[in-house]
C-alpha cells in the first residue's frame, strides 16, 4: 500500500526495474534479457524435436572429435616432454 492507502500492483516492468536497480543494471538491459529469453522459449516450443535432436547429435560428434584431438595432443606433449627430459639428463617428468 502507498501513503494514500492504495494498493500498488507489481507489474513485470516494475519488477524488472527494481531488480535492475538492486543489481546495478538498467531497466532496459533487464527487459532486453527477458525479451531474449522469451524469444528463445518461443523458438524452442515451435522447433521440430527431430531437428533439435539431429542438431544436438551433430554438436555431440563435433565435441567428441575435439576431445579426441586434445587427448592426442596432450599425449604427444607428454611423450615430447619425456624425450626432452631424457636428452637433458634430468630424467624427471
Amino acid at each position: 500500500m502507498d501513503a494514500g492507502g492504495e494498493i500498488k500492483r507489481w507489474t513485470a516492468k516494475r519488477k524488472a526495474a527494481e531488480a535492475a536497480r538492486k543489481h546495478g543494471f538498467t531497466a532496459a538491459e533487464v527487459e532486453g534479457w527477458i525479451d531474449a529469453c522469451l524469444r528463445g522459449i518461443e523458438d524452442r516450443l515451435r522447433a521440430d524435436p527431430r531437428e533439435l535432436e539431429a542438431a544436438h547429435e551433430a554438436e555431440k560428434r563435433e565435441l567428441l572429435a575435439r576431445i579426441g584431438e586434445l587427448s592426442m595432443e596432450a599425449s604427444l606433449l607428454k611423450k615430447a616432454q619425456g624425450i626432452v627430459s631424457k636428452e637433458s639428463g634430468d630424467g624427471s617428468r
